[in-house]
């Protein structure tokens, strides 16, 4: 299979259509003519399903014409992608802006056709709602927020006083949770006026007084310790069409400890179990490449040393460490697929290169502490950054590349479930450069002689949600998605590839 190959292999490439510049702002006829040519590539492609999305918002919210026929073809447009799989695997924020696109379809309905306009309200209502859980969930917190005000908007259009009363604090809760304070403002003169109470610049200054203004400044300060950490992998790929979920966990014993030049942690895996997926029977090669993501996930964790001040410093016996988690990888691989022990341990063995862990692990320990060691944040900014990380998937992992980083303090939260001890929580979303993607194309056409018409496809986010104590610098929770598309176009045998890891690392210190 020719995904397969990707993943074996070396090759990457960029997507010829940049995602900001998909389709144009012209008119309905541009729109259609570029989901037409996208999809003739590949109708679950990144670009073709946020075409179909965009097109969906254009027609929602355009004047002119007739209204009813003009929300019909928006729906259509979602109907088009409501069921395919790759929505979640590679548009970020896929089913979130699906059904904020729903709202403002039965919205705009409920205004165009009045005599269904409770239904389309009350639609709206759920649709609203749903988004809310779902931007939650991809760390797109001031989203959330705008759709718990559209769903109390929707419920006082529909007259239900008390429940647009209730959801509008509800929103406005979120706006102090999280630190919004030009939409707390709007909310609180618009509570005021469905309360028909006062609104003037005056009061609701008054009522702004008490809006909290935080920041945090992240110490680095390791106690020595010991941790539990409990971690969770989902691998979810799309092949020949159907979603197909893979789970592992395994709980690793970390140590921190001071020595005389800085701090040394060192990981011990213990239980593990895996739940893989069904397989296609002639799709060895990508459950090789999932066995081999997923056991990464899990395992490629060795102990580190850290000098004084925090920085990454080396994997004191990274030869020993990679030829284990070598052999411990291939023979889960060998045990689910029933492949060569011999040639499994030697692909495996090639990838996992001592230089390879070690870059790995300094990678891994700067996402979860070294970035952060001094920053002070303030609460709902959003930041920018630039980093090198390992593109997913390609040649295993292997391919390290400059990405744009945002990132932003997001909230604050207990740093375990009851504990008093107030943790942050810091969001952050990761693409590849694109001048350094373009290099990475350059390279891999020359050393697989891909000619012109053949053209890898190929694009990636990394997602970050991290719960940290800022007074130490300890992680209580580490969460990270790695999600990518790739096709080969121009073959009439294209082969495209949607995958997702997740990875769930949730520490207990005693």
């Amino acid at each position: 299979m020719v995904a397969a190959v990707w993943l074996m292999g070396v090759a990457a490439c960029a997507p010829d259509v940049p995602p900001a510049a998909t389709l144009p702002a012209a008119g309905a006829a541009d729109f259609e003519a570029t989901i037409a040519r996208l999809e003739a590539r590949d109708p679950e492609s990144p670009e073709a399903l946020n075409a179909r999305l965009e097109y969906a918002d254009f027609l929602s919210g355009a004047d002119g014409g007739e209204c009813g026929k003009r929300l019909d073809t928006a729906q259509a447009q979602l109907d088009a992608i409501a069921a395919r799989p790759a929505l979640d695997l590679t548009v970020p924020l896929g089913s979130a802006k699906l059904q904020s696109a729903k709202y403002k379809i039965h919205a705009a309905r409920a205004d165009c056709d009045p005599g269904r306009r409770q239904d389309e309200l009350e639609q709206a209502v759920e649709a609203a709602r749903n988004a809310i859980g779902l931007y939650r969930d991809a760390l797109e917190y001031q989203s959330a927020a705008i759709m718990k005000f559209n769903a109390a908007a929707a419920e006082h259009d529909l007259g239900n006083a008390p429940a647009a009363i209730q959801a509008l604090e509800e929103a406005i809760a979120m706006d102090r949770d999280y630190g919004f304070r030009d939409d707390a403002e709007d909310n609180i003169r618009q509570l005021q006026h469905w309360r028909g109470e006062d609104e003037s610049d005056a009061k609701i200054a008054e009522l702004m007084k008490d809006f909290p203004a935080r920041s945090t400044l992240v110490k680095f300060h390791w106690p020595s310790t010991d941790a539990d950490i409990a971690v969770a992998v989902t691998d979810d790929s799309l092949v020949q069409g159907a979603l197909i979920r893979s789970r592992a966990t395994i709980g690793l014993k970390q140590q921190i400890r001071p020595t005389s030049t800085g701090w040394t942690v060192s990981n011990e895996p213990g239980n593990s179990s895996y739940e893989l997926g069904s397989w296609p029977a002639d799709a060895k090669k990508l459950e090789w490449a999932t066995l081999y993501f997923v056991g990464s996930a899990m395992l490629l964790a060795p102990s580190i040393q850290i000098t004084r001040d925090g920085d990454f410093k080396s994997v004191p016996n990274a030869q020993a460490f990679a030829t284990r988690l070598a052999d411990q990888v291939s023979a889960r691989i060998s045990a689910e697929t029933g492949g060569s022990a011999t040639e499994n341990t030697r692909e495996v063995s090639t990838a996992y290169t001592p230089e390879f862990v070690e870059s790995i692990a300094a990678q891994d320990y700067g996402m979860r502490t070294a970035t952060w060691i001094g920053a002070k944040l303030d609460q709902g900014a959003w930041y920018q950054m630039s980093a090198p990380l390992y593109l997913p998937s390609l040649a295993l992992g292997h391919y390290l590349v400059r990405h744009k980083v945002s990132f932003a303090f997001t909230r604050e939260l207990p740093c375990a479930g009851g504990s008093d001890r107030r943790c942050v929580e810091i969001a952050a979303h990761a693409a590849p450069n694109a001048d350094d993607l373009n290099q990475v194309i350059a390279d891999v056409a020359r050393r697989l002689k891909i000619s012109t018409p053949q053209v890898l496809h190929f694009r990636s986010q990394t997602d970050l949600r991290l719960v940290i104590d800022p007074e130490t610098l300890l992680t209580y929770v580490c969460d990270i998605k790695r999600t990518w598309y790739g096709a080969l176009g121009g073959t009439g045998k294209d082969d495209p590839l949607s995958e997702s890891v997740r990875t769930v690392s949730t520490y207990t210190y005693h």
